[in-house]
């Protein structure tokens, strides 16, 4: 390109010199003159011209703009993470409570991958079950299930699971009856599990029974959704159930519901080891021959209100309940306050908050 410009500029002033204008009109002052304006203009051309559209320069700066724009894309969702590979969160995880149809929290620190979404973790980490102390809490799952997949629209987040979470583990130890009531509490421990980030208001549960990546809805009585109208109807979007919560008030519910069918190892695992005052609750052997001995009914009960302290440890539920021991008439405890803890993340029941039965009367 630039031996190109020089050959047209000199072809240009040999003409100009052949015209005969030189001789007559110009001065060879004037050639002299026009010479290096010509060469000025060839120069100057010839800069433009140095760094073509394709050049390594330019190039570079589309790289540098590319690259910034795939760092930008790349860039973990939360900037303030522990090292760029991963963030900690503290999650609360709802696992199956031993024994009961009711859900326990687990609060749990959780590694978040830049490949993962939070939910998606989260899931994962409910198939994983809770740790070895939690002995009251048990997973709900197959142990062969796997997430698929995790997204969401809006409000709504979606969850594929493999097909392995139609499949009893174990039909020769678990019934269906209970691998129904089993599904249908996996499910709850998902949707309350996600539903306490607050993002999402409902959870859709997907299968897929293909094994081909796509998660399908499934009937109501596949969940473990048994014996409602609409058991043949596809599970839709569900939303947190509170109820399915071991709260203070499910806590006592959950005792007095074992006491009336004088279910005295499932009571006893509802009383907390010792309370504020390190008052310690009997030994198991002594807890049950007591109430074998002094044979305590529970003929009626009622839970009013619960309330929980400011910090979140203690909670005192308001009941009506009326009991009868052995050879003596019902005692009727009216707006009775029953103390509660919080013991390795679970309500526990005091137990100088129901000691009174052991007397008798």
């Amino acid at each position: 390109m630039q031996t190109g410009i020089y050959i047209n500029c000199s072809i240009y002033l040999q003409k100009i010199c052949e015209s005969g204008e030189i001789g007559g009109q110009m001065t060879m002052k004037k050639i002299i003159l026009l010479g290096i304006t010509i060469i000025l203009i060839a120069s100057v051309l010839m800069s433009c011209e140095s760094i073509p559209w394709n050049s390594p320069v330019k190039e570079d700066a589309n790289s540098a703009n590319k690259k910034s724009n795939y760092d930008n894309a790349q860039a973990p969702l939360n900037p303030t993470t522990e090292n760029v590979l991963k963030e900690q969160v503290i999650v609360t995880l709802y696992f199956g409570y031993t024994g009961d149809s009711y859900l326990a929290s687990d609060m749990r620190t959780v590694k978040i991958p830049v490949t993962k979404r939070i939910e998606q973790v989260i899931v994962e980490e409910l198939l994983k079950g809770p740790v070895s102390d939690k002995l009251e809490l048990e997973t709900l799952f197959n142990p062969n299930v796997r997430v698929i997949m995790v997204s969401d629209n809006n409000d709504y987040i979606f969850v594929t699971l493999s097909k392995e979470f139609l499949i009893n583990p174990d039909p020769k130890k678990i019934s269906q009856n209970d691998f129904n009531i089993s599904k249908k509490l996996a499910i709850y421990s998902i949707v309350n599990s996600l539903t306490e980030l607050g993002r999402f208001s409902r959870v859709q549960i997907l299968i897929d029974a293909e094994n081909n990546e796509q998660g399908a809805r499934i009937k109501r009585k596949d969940a473990g959704f048994i014996g409602d109208s609409n058991q043949e109807q596809l599970l839709e979007p569900l939303a947190r159930d509170a109820k399915l919560i071991l709260s203070p008030e499910n806590t006592v519910r959950a005792m007095m519901k074992a006491f009336i069918e004088k279910d005295w190892d499932k009571v006893y695992g509802y009383l907390a080891t010792k309370d504020n005052n390190q008052v310690l609750k009997p030994e198991p052997d002594e807890f049950r021959n007591t109430l074998v001995s002094v044979a305590p009914t529970l003929d009626s009960s009622e839970i009013l209100d619960g309330t929980i302290s400011n910090d979140g440890q203690t909670a005192v539920v308001t009941t009506n309940y009326k009991i009868k021991m052995k050879n003596s008439k019902s005692v009727e405890y009216i707006l009775a306050p029953l103390r509660l803890i919080r013991e390795r993340q679970m309500w526990k029941i005091v137990f100088p908050a129901i000691s009174s039965i052991f007397e008798k009367k």
